[in-house]
């Protein structure tokens, strides 16, 4: 095979004689110098020109025409061809373009969130090392540069494809590195990764507006976007100034200011109206069905001598979605972020011995609303002082609905439903894949039963749009463990977003990697991407590749159980070589009966099976394992050392089963 190919004066001859070459070419980024282009399969190339006239593709040796359409786009398929390079390709219109470096191999869309845009050079372990070593110049990257869009782009920008080596290595997403570095060296192919990932987005972003329109929440704004003809940036800026409005509108209406002695006082009248709230939950669940507006709660907390001029944190877990909280009358906080932790500081001058005051005014403008979370997460402490503020508070709405100036939802940021898809995918969907690696789902963690039905219609979406054969591979990572350990089992968003990425695997060639055991409890990026590319590598070959010698790809996931006295048999697929626990007795089950109130509990291995039981739970109904935001001593593997992943036999109600 020759190193290069270049058209032969023959060749040219016949093209200048044969074609009216007036077509101006012009190629997207995709198609350029270092591309890889997909082994074994068609494969599309692209471009567009300016008036309806031919347009030729010379490729090893064999020429090939296209005539560009309305909307001056051309498309020519090339048949499938073996892996190899590298070649030249020359395009002839009124211009001629030649492409150097081509290598024929695999190609991978790496796409997501913040993990998966996470650099090599961004300290990941022993990053040093391995970008030193990174001289891999058969492995190159293209990295779609972050654009929101309200049309279908046909291009976007980008610095285009990069060879590997120690000094591009670094800008690689460190997850999709590891994963190219294994494709290459297991099958020697070279291997093309298309980054578009986008730190921070939920999945909605990710998805077009066809698929979007599908649900009720989603359908209005993707109406919008489609009807939208102005530039986005311009969007923002409407947004910015009716949103602005609208939060000067709402404290208008707001009893808790208007009334003659405010709400956030230490002392009110009526106060004996108030009705009483379990927290934490979304209010819609706890008589306020279907309320978008504002809320007060009030909870008096009675404060030891000890304590009193001490300075106190206040720790009210998550909300949604604004709230401003007053401790004795006196603001301490505000916080405009939904669904963040809050933790407020309490000035020693404003702590009394006896009876305090916390005062929280909540405003929802969309969705489930309120003060929710992990119970745990709800409290008062200092050094030597803590209190749970778990329980029963006091609530008052202030705003009618039918009052309640309706929320802005222009179309303004990456976050939009649908803007990534137009601006980040569809350029990319004319270019032939082998298949997607995504890591995402921290941006949905407080929807998790909508992720459910969102994350796969995403992968049909795609695959839709993409219009391949025999459905390419999508191959995902579960969410790492993050945050604080819970002393006790509990619910967590973030087991249920887990758990919603298994629905996913109901789609036919999915994979799902498990990553409950390298995560950090103190960093939403955890630095071990060496593990997630291996793990996304082993999918890889069974899902892609059918490669018979993978026996197992993926950990235990939970199959189905059976209760024998007051044991719970636990089943698991992915486990036909038995079960083992990486160190010593099994921990992170949680066991409870009837009355939903979960224990830790005793387990062991039995082959393929778990046993689980404890002395208190005499008659048990359901299982959980690693149920929570960071579950500790998460230690059952299989046999071929993949991690299980967190499970609940149950079906009872979660935090987010709302939220939209």
């Amino acid at each position: 095979m020759n190193k290069y190919f270049t058209a032969s004066v023959f060749v040219v001859f016949f093209l200048l004689n044969s074609f009216r070459l007036s077509a101006e070419v012009h190629l997207p980024k995709l198609v350029g110098d270092n591309m890889i282009i997909q082994r074994d399969t068609r494969v599309n190339i692209f471009g567009t020109a300016l008036r309806v006239e031919r347009v030729t593709v010379v490729f090893m040796n064999r020429i090939y025409a296209a005539l560009p359409d309305e909307n001056s786009e051309w498309v020519i398929s090339l048949p499938p061809l073996p892996a190899g390079g590298p070649y030249e390709m020359e395009i002839f219109g009124k211009n001629t373009l030649k492409i150097h470096n081509i290598m024929i191999g695999e190609v991978w869309l790496a796409s997501g969130q913040s993990n998966m845009e996470w650099k090599l050079e961004d300290k990941v372990t022993n990053h040093q090392i391995e970008i030193a070593n990174a001289n891999y110049p058969d492995i190159r990257f293209i990295d779609v540069k972050n654009t929101i869009s309200a049309q279908a782009e046909t291009d976007f920008e980008s610095e285009g494809w990069r060879a590997c080596s120690p000094k591009t290595a670094g800008k690689f997403s460190a997850a999709a590195y590891f994963f190219a570095r294994d494709v290459f060296k297991t099958y020697n192919v070279p291997v093309g990764i298309i980054q578009a990932e986008w730190s921070g987005t939920p999945a909605e972003a990710w998805v077009s507006t066809t698929t979007l329109k599908q649900f009720p929440e989603f359908k209005d704004v993707a109406e919008k976007l489609d009807k939208c003809t102005v530039n986005l940036t311009e969007l923002s800026t409407v947004y910015t100034t009716r949103l602005e409005a609208w939060k000067k509108t709402v404290p208008k209406l707001d009893r808790g200011y208007t009334d003659k002695r405010p709400w956030y006082e230490k002392k009110i009248k009526d106060e004996e109206t108030w009705k009483p709230m379990k927290l934490p939950c979304y209010w819609e669940t706890a008589g306020l069905g279907g309320y978008d507006g504002v809320t007060w709660f009030r909870k008096e907390i009675e404060v030891p001598r000890s304590e009193a001029g001490n300075t106190l944190t206040l720790c009210l877990g998550k909300i949604d979605n604004e709230d401003i909280t007053w401790f004795n009358g006196e603001k301490i906080g505000e916080t405009k972020e939904a669904n963040q932790v809050r933790k407020y500081t309490i000035p020693g001058k404003l702590v009394k011995s006896g009876r305090n005051v916390i005062v929280v005014r909540v405003n929802d403008t969309h969705g489930n609303g309120g003060i929710w979370g992990n119970p745990a997460d709800l409290k008062i402490l200092s050094p030597y002082y803590s209190v749970s503020l778990a329980g029963e508070w006091k609530y008052k709405t202030a705003v009618d609905v039918s009052r309640m100036p309706k929320y802005p939802t222009e179309l303004r940021d990456q976050n939009s439903p649908g803007v990534l898809f137009n601006g980040m995918i569809e350029p990319v969907i004319p270019y032939t894949i082998k298949g997607v690696i995504w890591y995402q789902g921290e941006s949905n963690a407080t929807r998790a039963y909508q992720y459910r039905n969102l994350f796969p219609a995403l992968i049909r979406d795609w695959r839709a749009a993409w219009k391949q054969k025999d459905d390419f591979a999508f191959l995902f990572v579960q969410l790492a463990n993050y945050k604080a350990a819970a002393p006790q089992p509990g619910e967590s968003d973030w087991a249920e977003l887990r758990e919603a990425q298994t629905f996913a695997l109901n789609e036919p060639n999915t994979g799902m990697v498990v990553s409950i055991d390298i995560g950090d409890a103190n960093d939403i990026h955890p630095r071990n991407k060496l593990d997630v590319g291996k793990r996304l590598f082993l999918a890889a070959r069974k899902v892609a590749y059918k490669d018979s010698t993978v026996v197992n790809a993926f950990g235990p996931l939970y199959k189905s159980m059976t209760i024998e006295n007051n044991k719970i048999h636990i089943l698991f697929d992915n486990a036909s070589g038995g079960l083992k626990s990486k160190n010593g007795t099994l921990k992170g089950f949680a066991i409870a009966g009837y009355d939903k109130k979960f224990y830790w509990a005793n387990a062991r291995i039995d082959s393929n099976t778990v046993v689980v039981w404890s002395e208190m739970v005499p008659k048990p109904t359901a299982v959980r394992y690693a149920w929570a935001d960071n579950p500790e001593g998460c230690n059952l593997y299989n046999v071929e050392g993949l991690p299980a992943s967190p499970f609940r036999t149950d079906q009872w109600q979660g935090l987010t089963f709302n939220a939209k």
